[in-house]
């Protein structure tokens, strides 16, 4: 850039490469799709998705639907959860038990079996190559051979299994039903709950542990933050960050975005957020989701959300438009945050200014014709912008905070 350059007050470390818009592509029984009742979503090590619907198992290569039911020998077609173990086998939950896919097969596992209960809540791979299976009575622990059992006859804080997350170090996060959180390190549980641990409610909805070794803990009313200590840090609630306190699920992509699904049966409301550099965007289906009933989440390979929804199967890309950083110099912009109105002085006469937020959605365009300027934020709620100016064929980009 020759005469338009950024002066970086407080985002220089922050700055992105590149300014984000989204793509909804959606998918329903229309193409190809079993049912639009999609219960659960993992993703396999050859990248396709793997969806747990109400009338079977449906696998989706990239281009066309593959379902799988009792007739090819599922244990039920009502699938209620689903997720992929190390050896890419596919583990479907269900009312009456557990179906494994393996080598062009199922599998079938009940109590029969060395399972503690038949009605499947959840289902996770772990570190060690096992699977944890959560039940309404309960959770199992399958090696490949045969099945441990856990219950609070072993310290679990209940045996209503809502969530399971084996996180990089080790432990195994196990949400439950009324009675909080429970760390499982191999031998030991520990209970974290409102009292102990100052979560927001002690049913638990969903876990995720970040690269920092944070636990985030979704509930009924909101996020929970415990540090790589667990010791609390921080609660999010709908009254400063999330667009709704139900939080369904959470996964964070390959750059970092922690994307949150949210979903109030009673409100029929929901949406997918997105939260990084301290900044929520949330897309609903205003912005294209197929359905406000969001249940599960996956990221396949390619970076794209896969949203599994009461009303169908969502697959969200933040497409990128590209810009330049540029070196600090002959243009500035304060205060950063900024509350009312933000402060631009420039070294040309003239220049073309636009604001973008996260999703690359135009929120302001003008053009500026002195070199000390000041813009009104009147209308623009609190969250992260880019501001773009342009001058002949120059463009310069800095991100702005909106408090």
């Amino acid at each position: 850039m020759k005469s338009l350059k950024i002066f970086l007050v407080l985002w220089i470390a922050a700055l992105p490469s590149l300014l984000s818009a989204q793509t909804f592509v959606n998918y329903t029984t229309a193409d190809g799709l079993p049912s639009n009742v999609v219960n659960g979503v993992a993703v396999d090590d050859n990248n396709q998705v793997w969806l747990a619907t109400d009338e079977g198992v449906a696998m989706f290569d990239g281009t066309a639907f593959t379902v799988f039911t009792t007739a090819n020998g599922l244990i039920d077609n009502y699938i209620l959860c689903i997720a992929v173990d190390a050896d890419n086998h596919i583990w479907a939950g269900t009312d009456l038990g557990v179906s494994k896919y393996s080598n062009g097969n199922w599998t079938n596992y009940t109590t029969a079996d060395g399972l503690v209960y038949n009605m499947i809540s959840y289902i996770a791979s772990d570190h060690t190559g096992g699977v944890w299976i959560g039940t309404g009575e309960g959770l199992s622990h399958y090696n490949g051979t045969t099945f441990t059992n856990y219950t609070t006859a072993n310290g679990m804080p209940g045996n209503m299994i809502s969530y399971i997350y084996d996180d990089p170090q080790g432990d195994v996060w196990i949400g439950t039903w009324l009675t909080g959180l429970a760390r499982f390190d191999g031998t030991t549980f520990t209970t974290y709950t409102q009292a102990s641990a100052n979560l927001m409610d002690d049913n638990i909805l969903s876990v995720i542990v970040d690269d920092a070794g944070k636990k985030w803990i979704g509930s009924y009313k909101g996020i929970t933050v415990l540090d790589a200590n667990n010791q609390w840090l921080i609660n999010y609630r709908d009254d400063c960050c999330l667009y709704r306190n139900y939080v369904q699920d959470m996964a964070f992509d390959d750059q970092g975005v922690l994307w949150i699904g949210i979903y109030v049966d009673y409100l029929q409301e929901g949406g997918i957020t997105m939260f990084t550099n301290n900044a929520w965007t949330t897309f609903t289906m205003d912005n294209g989701l197929v359905s406000e009933q969001v249940k599960r989440l996956a990221i396949d390979q390619d970076n794209f959300i896969w949203i599994a929804t009461g009303n169908g199967l969502s697959k969200l890309k933040v497409n990128n438009i590209g810009f330049d950083e540029t070196d600090p110099a002959d243009f500035s912009i304060y205060p950063n945050p900024a509350l009312n109105e933000l402060h631009l002085n420039i070294e040309a006469q003239s220049a073309g200014l636009r604001i973008f937020d996260i999703s690359g959605r135009l929120v302001m365009e003008e053009i500026l014709h002195n070199s000390t300027n000041t813009i009104s934020l009147d209308g623009i709620q609190a969250g992260s912008y880019i501001l773009e100016l342009t001058q002949g064929e120059d463009v310069a980009h800095s991100r702005v905070l909106v408090k």
